[in-house]
């Protein structure tokens, strides 16, 4: 019981950064689908704001506030892709652990990836400390710290971040923040 707690707890990590409504392409649309686990991984689609760059470039948190010590959270994203409108590829070079740049963003539409998990990960690297972890255990508990999901554009953080969460039907979710719209329909996701 005391697990559950903890892990129902820890799902409210999620929202702490910010969960405002706003239109398409001016904010950050972020999707989790809890139902999607491979390999103690969560997929994460990120339909973007309005790029008016030709490149951008990508990036998920190296520090953040209250650790002041090197984390490294993109080290966990894999298979991170940028896609047009018509789900076509856009050519991404990952920089180094935390950037990706992004050529022709213009048509930049979606930003989509893979999380792995920091608690029980091989992944090496500076040791991340526990309260700001991330933990995937499929139909047991999610603990998404946003430092180890979300990512944004250089240039854009001062943009509103939306987040749907999808989960599986009988799994208890929490946050201190009110939803702006539960059981919308959402996009399935495929690896």
């Amino acid at each position: 019981m005391r697990n559950k707690i903890i892990a129902t707890v820890a799902l409210l990590a999620i929202f702490i950064s910010g969960f405002t409504q706003s239109k398409k392409g001016t904010s950050y649309q972020y999707t989790v689908d809890l139902t999607k686990v491979v390999d103690d991984k969560v997929f994460v689609e990120l339909t973007s704001p309005t790029i008016n760059a030709e490149e951008i470039t990508f990036y998920l948190p190296k520090i953040i506030p209250g650790t002041y010590e090197i984390a490294d959270y993109g080290r966990f994203i894999t298979d991170l892709q940028a896609l047009d409108k018509k789900g076509n590829k856009l050519v991404v070079e990952r920089l180094n652990d935390n950037a990706w740049k992004i050529k022709n963003a213009k048509k930049l539409q979606k930003i989509t990836y893979w999380v792995d998990d920091i608690i029980d990960t091989p992944v090496a690297g500076p040791t991340i400390y526990p309260m700001a972890a991330t933990n995937i255990e499929d139909g047991k508990n999610f603990v998404l710290n946003t430092s180890g999901f979300f990512g944004y554009i250089d240039g854009m953080k001062e943009i509103p971040f939306n987040f749907n969460i999808i989960r599986p039907k009988d799994f208890y979710g929490a946050t201190g923040l009110v939803p702006t719209q539960l059981g919308a329909p959402v996009t399935k996701f495929t690896k």
